[in-house]
């Protein structure tokens, strides 16, 4: 298949609820494709978020989530990248009530030729807000992988709990992994590490 095509997604899950996303993108050709999710959670609501890329080695992506957590409200996410010939994957999260918390995993495991891009960024906008984002890479053949991964903690966010991980391995001496991760602290009694 050739051509190409964009897609908006919308997910909002009310007070309370709990939902399972599984989104599977594969195969797929010569195609160019671009997608944006806008996840809303309101307060006390629970998602799990799952994201498997198996697409064919012709295949561009730009994809793109903005998630809102509200107070007391969970978004869990998994990625995995496996394939395409440049899929980049932007991921905003926004803790923006007391409580919220977001939990984010991810592996980009680039071979061949592939370049797999991942831009992650965390904002913590309410106090007693929590993140744990844990992202490990492996390349090999001639591919590439960058990740960006950026925690932000705004003024009056105290209390917040920010962690960050990525660790990566190179397979090949061709292989190439660009690792950045930021931390931006305007608030007092927080507990940020990277």
């Amino acid at each position: 298949a050739t051509g190409s095509f964009a897609l908006r997604h919308k997910i909002e899950c009310r007070e309370g609820a709990q939902l399972t996303v599984l989104e599977h993108h594969r195969d797929g050709g010569a195609v160019l494709d671009n997608q944006f999710w806008h996840v809303h959670l309101k307060p006390g609501a629970r998602v799990v978020h799952i994201r498997l890329q198996t697409l064919d080695a012709r295949h561009i992506q730009f994809n793109r989530t903005d998630a809102v957590i509200a107070g007391d409200a969970e978004y869990v996410r998994l990625d995995i990248d496996n394939g395409g010939h440049y899929v980049r994957h932007e991921l905003n999260l926004h803790l923006q009530g007391k409580n919220a918390k977001a939990l984010s995993g991810g592996v980009l495991w680039a071979e061949g030729a592939t370049t797999l891009d991942t831009r992650l960024v965390c904002r913590h906008q309410a106090p007693d807000t929590t993140c744990n984002l844990l992202w490990r890479g492996l390349a090999d053949g001639k591919a590439r992988a960058n990740f960006f991964g950026g925690i932000h903690i705004d003024a009056g966010a105290d209390g917040s709990d920010a962690t960050l991980s990525n660790k990566n391995l190179l397979l090949s001496t061709q292989a190439q992994i660009n690792t950045q991760p930021a931390l931006e602290i305007y608030a007092d009694e927080v507990k940020a590490a990277h």
